[in-house]
């Protein structure tokens, strides 16, 4: 890896020119047949700051085979939660032939319901999609190593990362829906909280006009603390990083001395304001 780096320095990739730099690296368990994807990510902004990121995605080969011991008990939970998706998405249906489209989804908690049925089969399809990949069915350690399949796998091997990430997304979204939804039962059993929802629901309008005049004034702050600390304070020298730098000081997180360090005029004023 040293010699491979030296070798790019020599060539001349590391200039002034250079806007970004990706290292990405696969690490392997052979106890538990497990994988991590590594990534180091070096970003030059316009100020000649560095922004470095790193990312790492952990995934197993031996997900897909369902005959394994180990994965029994998995194999066991989806054909649980199948057969529970089955039943109350026909419960659904008969819902809707009964009363009709409409007046079902007016009902509280219906478009919720429906939006959980198709999170969780959104979820055990992720699972079935990765469990049919290629890499997952035919993969060989010896094509790492061998150079002419070398960077195939691993070009493979990296997006079976990234599903798995997705998959990761796919299956929190489940979960949050899972906890609204049970938050809306527990409303109609407990009345004080069903007042509370209505409550909410009765100024929703003046919290959404509120939160937008919030979110002004925060993209406003935002956008005058990158283009005059960018280019001499690391921390706006990003939109995003210059975002949250900015909420932490409404939260009480003081960066004065960073600030003032960065620009004496503006950094007070920007301060104080």
């Amino acid at each position: 890896f040293t010699e491979q780096l030296q070798q790019l320095w020599e060539d001349g990739l590391f200039d002034l020119r250079l806007g970004a730099f990706v290292v990405d690296m696969l690490v392997h368990n052979a106890e538990v047949n497990q994988f991590m994807k590594l990534n180091w990510q070096f970003v030059f902004d316009f100020a000649g700051n560095c922004h470095k990121s790193k990312h790492a995605q952990g995934f197993s080969l031996s997900f897909g085979d369902m005959t394994s011991e180990q994965n029994m008990p998995l194999f066991i939970v989806f054909c649980i939660i199948f057969g529970m998706l089955c039943v109350f998405f026909l419960a659904e249906v008969r819902k809707v032939c009964d009363i009709g489209f409409l007046p079902h989804f007016r009902k509280m908690g219906a478009i919720i319901d429906a939006f959980q049925i198709v999170t969780c089969v959104l979820t055990l399809g992720s699972f079935a999609w990765i469990t049919v990949q290629p890499i997952m069915q035919n993969f060989q350690l010896e094509d790492l190593l061998d150079t002419s399949t070398q960077v195939a796998t691993f070009h493979d091997m990296e997006a079976l990362a990234y599903e798995f990430e997705d998959q990761a997304y796919f299956v929190g979204v489940n979960l949050l829906v899972v906890f609204v939804r049970a938050l809306f039962l527990l409303a109609t059993l407990q009345s004080n909280l069903g007042i509370m929802f209505k409550v909410v629901d009765q100024s929703f309008h003046n919290l959404a006009a509120f939160a937008g005049m919030f979110l002004m004034c925060q993209i406003t702050f935002n956008t005058m603390a990158y283009f005059t600390f960018g280019s001499r304070f690391e921390d706006m020298s990003n939109l995003n990083i210059s975002f949250y730098r900015c909420f932490s000081m409404m939260t009480g997180k003081p960066i004065y001395d960073e600030l003032y360090y960065a620009d004496p005029l503006m950094g007070p004023i920007f301060y104080f304001v």
